[in-house]
């Protein structure tokens, strides 16, 4: 299993990337979107608390793809990025809860 602070530093730099590749493409909706997903995510790296890392993995990444779900103008290229991005990330979201509520991953 990855360490946390890997996992939340994956995120991070996916993240990142798709803010940079929307601000090119004009696409403010969608680094608002980007932003808010990983606003807490730098005090998450460290974080003990596990209540805090179930809140994460429950309700805002939860949020997170309901809102990219949302979106209905994004171009072919930004779609794919996006995917691609959420691909790479799904594995390491399941690592983020190492317990029994494994059956909640999406």
């Amino acid at each position: 299993m990855r360490p946390r602070p890997e996992i939340y530093a994956q995120i991070l730099k996916w993240g990142l990337l798709q803010i940079r590749n929307d601000a090119d493409a004009g696409k403010t909706e969608l680094c608002s979107i980007e932003a808010n997903h990983l606003h807490n995510m730098p005090s998450l790296i460290d974080e003990d608390n596990e209540q805090r890392h179930k809140y994460y993995f429950e309700s805002e990444r939860t949020l997170y793809l309901e809102h990219l779900k949302s979106q209905n103008g994004i171009d072919t290229h930004s779609r794919a990025f996006r995917h691609a991005a959420i691909a790479n990330l799904r594995p390491n979201w399941k690592h983020i809860l190492p317990s029994p509520e494994c059956a909640l991953y999406r």
